[in-house]
């Protein structure tokens, strides 16, 4: 588990025999270690030199503690939506309306903890469709058949949903439609204009699933927020995750905000357990610290809009961006560019014949990538 302390990050691990510890690293003291005793809980971290430790330390300890007391009871099953009801009803969400957790495989296949993937399938009606667009992770259709739906995917115009085109593909055997807002790979957004014209010419009996994993990462004065708009939407299933602006990955937790009838069914057929007592604690502990996770979130922000910039100046087509990464649009040439920027120590993500999916990381990180940039010539356009 990763949060910021400081401007250092720290991490909770478990170590040999199972004792717990927290790998702590700030300016003056990279990677240093702090174990915590098994009996009480402390954690020893030397102070600054200034004198006493800053209380976001002393609160920081406690989470690890807090994460810490679960992995003493690993024997136990997890508690289904602990994590997200409390945020839920300070947040002004009816009860029942949130869910935590990996959905449902016959609504979505997790792909990163609270990812949308797959098509939904109705009883008795035979194979459904399941509309998606068409440069996504090659795991979606492959997901959306083992549902027993049919994939129906809608080419995106410019790099960014082509909503339109995604109303036009509707038909009566349609049961859900997927959209990504802000989009992945490309990171582009429709808003929130765009967004609710498209809501309006989805059938009712149609499952919109909006997927918001980059919500945190938006800063478009139009940008949408799914949350909100699903107490006017009955069919809207709204899906956050705490692998992105919360730094969890690793962990896989998840949840979605519906309307209850909808919360309620996918309880039914939701996989027992999803939800792991270490992830619990986790996911709560970052909602403890969000003001400080989200002073990471506008770091990257104004990193990615200082690499773009970069970037554009350097002659290469980057798409504006609402996440925490940048698509450059290199057409055929993006298995090339990767694998030459691979030799230069920069790992990033071809779509053949499409682009190049950039994570934001450090800042010296970004700035190997300009440099990168600045040693290959851009593709033609």
């Amino acid at each position: 588990m990763a949060g910021e302390y400081g401007s250092g990050l720290w991490v909770v691990g478990v170590a040999d025999r199972g004792r717990v510890f927290a790998a702590l690293s700030h300016p003056r003291r990279d990677n240093e270690r702090c174990p915590l005793d098994e009996t009480t809980g402390r954690c020893f971290v030397a102070p600054r030199r200034q004198g006493t430790r800053p209380r976001r330390q002393v609160r920081q300890v406690r989470q690890v503690r807090q994460v810490r007391r679960a992995c003493g009871c690993l024997s136990a099953f997890g508690g289904g939506d602990v994590p997200v009801a409390g945020t839920g009803s300070a947040r002004g969400l009816e009860k029942g309306a949130v869910l935590a957790g990996r959905l449902p495989a016959a609504v979505a296949g997790d792909q990163d903890g609270g990812g949308c993937t797959a098509g939904v399938v109705p009883a008795g009606v035979g194979a459904a469709v399941g509309l998606f667009e068409s440069v996504r992770h090659r795991l979606d259709p492959i997901v959306a058949r083992m549902a027993g739906a049919v994939p129906a995917e809608v080419p995106l115009a410019e790099g960014v949903h082509d909503l339109d085109a995604m109303a036009a593909a509707i038909t009566p055997r349609t049961r859900a439609v997927f959209l990504c807002e802000p989009n992945n790979p490309t990171g582009t957004a429709v808003g929130t204009a765009g967004l609710e014209r498209f809501l309006d010419r989805v059938p009712g009996d149609v499952l919109v699933v909006l997927d918001e994993a980059y919500f945190e990462f938006s800063r478009s004065p139009g940008a949408p927020d799914g949350v909100a708009l699903h107490h006017e939407r009955p069919n809207l299933l709204v899906l956050r995750t705490f692998s992105k602006a919360y730094g969890l990955a690793g962990l896989r937790v998840g949840y979605g905000v519906a309307q209850p009838v909808i919360a309620e069914a996918l309880r039914k057929c939701a996989v027992p357990c999803g939800v792991g007592r270490i992830a619990e604690e986790a996911a709560l502990a970052a909602l403890s610290v969000e003001a400080e996770l989200f002073e990471r979130v506008e770091r990257i922000v104004a990193e990615r809009e200082r690499t773009r910039e970069a970037l554009l100046g350097l002659g290469w087509e980057v798409l504006p961006s609402e996440t925490n990464f940048l698509w450059l649009a290199t057409g055929e040439a993006s298995e090339m560019v990767a694998a030459r920027w691979e030799r230069r120590g920069l790992l990033v993500r071809a779509f053949p014949g499409s682009g190049l999916r950039v994570t934001l990381g450090s800042p010296d990180a970004n700035d190997l990538l300009i440099t990168a940039a600045k040693e290959t010539a851009p593709p033609a356009r």
